[in-house]
């Protein structure tokens, strides 16, 4: 659905949100449904989890459901520089022919691109092949680009102020979006590090606003910490520690958060999300998983692009300081941010059984598979694929609507 038919938008929501009420009233008693929330990025957008999210929540919660939100609690961010090889500039024969040359050496590239008449001949190059439209590498210029209002060079702050954005401070200087990125790009020095980061969710009111709105709601606690699924332009590690250094610490342009509160929801909250009850908390007969953290110190670096994973491919990595000791099983295992090499953890089964695998079993009627399938009811079906892996709740929605087998494994 497009944003012109906001009406068959909601109605379309609405139609999904029966079948997650469906899973998520199912067997309240044995599973838990989590779900990923986010804001738009038009002023009506960001705010419309209120009367939609929050709403068949509640319902679902009133009728006897277990559902919980997880947000991301800042802006999912693409991050370009010129060692990731994703920007305007890849679409330039000229930048082609110089990157060829240094072979993957990003200093003497840079040395290069400072050259006298190489910048105006580069952003000459660049403006024509895009108007163009056919150059195999359009993609990566019309990625960094195609919404210069949600541009900025890198910041360690998450909630930068739209004026500063890479179009409206070009429109300031008298400039252009494409001269700025080429100077951001090749001034690593600067305290941007020579990296752009470009919002794609969560920030259509300007602000944060939204999301301290949804933190506080108390079926909401905070997710998404990418592990490395998008290596190429996104490195969202970091999110748990923007909990502490810009809600809890740094925040300017709004209240901040407790530090109480956003340690209870990143852990115990979080851990009794997963039917983990053995752990989360600091008391007698808990598991010893212990963070401690000087928050003074607490600092989230610059991100970098390294090309050490196997082949020479790349990846974004973010450091961040200020973690002196954190425990797993009450073993050491990082030190004033340095590995200690013990590796105390296991793969973790659900103490309650929570989940998919094998928790709905006696909750509806038993039946074979064949049979679920030949009549109307495929709960206990489909969600037996799912825990299997491979099926998505699309998968589950799928068969629990249409009365038809999830896909197998592997399908698309």
């Amino acid at each position: 659905m497009t944003s012109k038919d906001p009406e068959k938008v909601v109605q379309y929501k609405q139609s999904e949100w029966e079948w997650i009420r469906k899973v998520a009233t199912l067997s309240p008693e044995k599973l838990l449904l989590t779900m990923g929330m986010g804001t738009g990025m038009d002023k009506a957008g960001a705010w419309f989890h209120r009367n939609f999210f929050f709403e068949n929540m509640d319902n679902i919660t009133a009728a006897g459901g277990q559902i919980m939100g997880t947000p991301m609690m800042r802006c999912g961010t693409l991050i370009f520089n010129l060692a990731s090889a994703i920007h305007p500039f890849v679409i330039s024969k000229t930048f082609e022919s110089l990157q060829k040359k240094v072979r993957g050496d990003t200093g003497k590239l840079i040395e290069s691109l400072l050259a006298a008449g190489v910048r105006s001949k580069i952003l000459a190059e660049t403006r024509a092949e895009a108007k163009k439209g056919s150059h195999p590498g359009l993609r990566a210029f019309a990625i960094v680009l195609d919404n210069p209002s949600m541009l900025w060079p890198w910041s360690a702050d998450p909630e930068p102020n739209p004026q500063d954005a890479i179009s409206k401070r070009a429109k300031r200087e008298g400039t252009t979006s494409l001269d700025l990125c080429f100077d951001i790009l090749t001034h690593p020095e600067a305290e941007h590090n020579g990296v752009l980061m470009k919002y794609l969710y969560n920030y259509g009111n300007g602000d944060l606003e939204p999301l301290l709105d949804m933190m506080n709601h108390q079926k909401v606690v905070p997710g998404f910490a990418d592990g490395g699924a998008h290596m190429l332009v996104q490195c969202e590690a970091t999110t748990p520690t923007v909990m502490l250094t810009h809600w809890v610490r740094d925040r300017t342009r709004g209240p901040k958060m407790p530090v109480e509160m956003v340690v209870k929801k990143q852990t115990a909250d979080s851990a009794a999300m997963m039917g983990l009850y053995d752990r989360g908390e600091l008391r007698p007969g808990m598991k010893a998983d212990i963070n401690v953290i000087s928050l003074d110190e607490l600092r989230i670096l610059s991100p970098e692009f390294r090309t050490d994973l196997p082949l020479g491919a790349g990846r974004w990595v973010q450091e961040v300081e200020g973690y002196r000791l954190t425990m797993v099983n009450g073993v050491v295992i990082f030190e004033n941010g340095k590995p200690t090499g013990a590796l105390p953890g296991h793969v973790v089964h659900n103490p309650r059984s929570v989940g998919l695998q094998g928790s709905l079993r006696g909750s509806v009627p038993a039946a074979t598979e064949k049979v679920t399938v030949e009549n109307l009811d495929l709960s206990e079906h489909a969600l037996k694929l799912a825990s299997q892996g491979g099926v998505g709740m699309s998968g589950v929605q799928r068969a629990l609507k249409e009365g038809a087998p999830a896909p197998a494994r592997g399908s698309t």
